[in-house]
């Protein structure tokens, strides 16, 4: 019975209010009219008040100029004399304002190389290095690639275009005397190094060297350069090659521990054979 009756009176209750389906569907009608939130174009608001701005600006403007008993003539010149002043202005402002933020820029770096600076020679006792090294061995900052002993080629801070010309601070100060036109290549590795049987602490790897290969190869080929000995060659080359240059008595490369069989003066040979075979390699 309690079934019957409720199915009963839900029936009635349906049947008996057919306004109710009315009306929603009227409200649903309602609503399907109205523009949605994506339907807004927020772009032609900005627009219509934008203009309206610049008219409202141009009436003041003209009301101003009219009191001050101005033709219509000398009011168009007055009106537009106002806004190039004001867009000089703002011009001027910017370019303050980018001075101001390129010479805060200018002294945080000088702070950071500072910082980097002090905190390098703090290891120079771990390191088993002379002081006189470490600024030797802070360029190496400046170089176009570092690779580091995982192989891993980190970009420098200027890149080769920077030494087509080169200018003082904005270029790769890799190789004293041999700067300009050149590309430097790093080798994150040999501080406290002496000789062959002291390499010290930090010696190079076989996955560091294989990496810096491939990576002369890869440029050579970005930069059209010919492997050659004139063209490719170590700090060490370079300076017995340039004896009156900052280079002359350079120790790099002269020990490839991964190949200790090679000599020091076949490292540059060495060096250049294993260029070419990653070069072919990638063709």
């Amino acid at each position: 019975m309690d079934g019957d009756n409720n199915t009963n009176n839900n029936g009635v209750n349906n049947n008996s209010n057919p306004n109710a389906q009315n009306t929603t569907g009227q409200q649903t009608n309602q609503n399907a009219n109205q523009p949605s939130a994506g339907a807004i174009d927020y772009a032609k608001i900005q627009e219509m008040i934008d203009g309206r701005n610049a008219k409202t600006e141009d009436s003041i403007l003209k009301s101003y100029f009219q009191k001050q008993g101005l033709s219509a003539e000398e009011m168009e010149s007055a009106i537009t004399t106002f806004k190039a002043q004001r867009e000089s202005q703002a011009n001027q402002q910017n370019r303050e304002l980018s001075d101001a933020q390129n010479s805060l820029k200018t002294e945080q770096l000088k702070n950071q190389k500072l910082q980097i600076s002090l905190k390098a020679y703090g290891f120079v006792d771990e390191l088993n290095i002379d002081n006189k090294t470490m600024p030797y061995l802070l360029k190496m900052a400046d170089f176009s690639n570092c690779v580091d002993k995982d192989g891993k080629v980190h970009k420098g801070k200027f890149a080769p275009e920077c030494n087509e010309v080169c200018r003082v601070g904005k270029y790769a100060a890799h190789t004293g005397g041999g700067n300009t036109g050149s590309i430097g290549v790093a080798i994150c590795a040999m501080a406290g190094f002496k000789n062959k049987n002291s390499a010290g602490n930090y010696p190079i790897t076989k996955k560091q060297f294989e990496s810096t290969m491939e990576l002369c190869a890869q440029l050579s080929k970005q930069y059209s350069i010919d492997i050659l000995p004139q063209n490719v060659m170590t700090h060490y080359e370079f300076g017995i090659k340039n004896p009156k240059t900052t280079s002359a008595g350079k120790i790099d490369i002269i020990h490839i521990p991964p190949y200790s069989w090679v000599s020091k003066d076949e490292a540059g040979s060495f060096i250049r054979s294993k260029i070419k075979w990653y070069k072919l390699k990638e063709n």
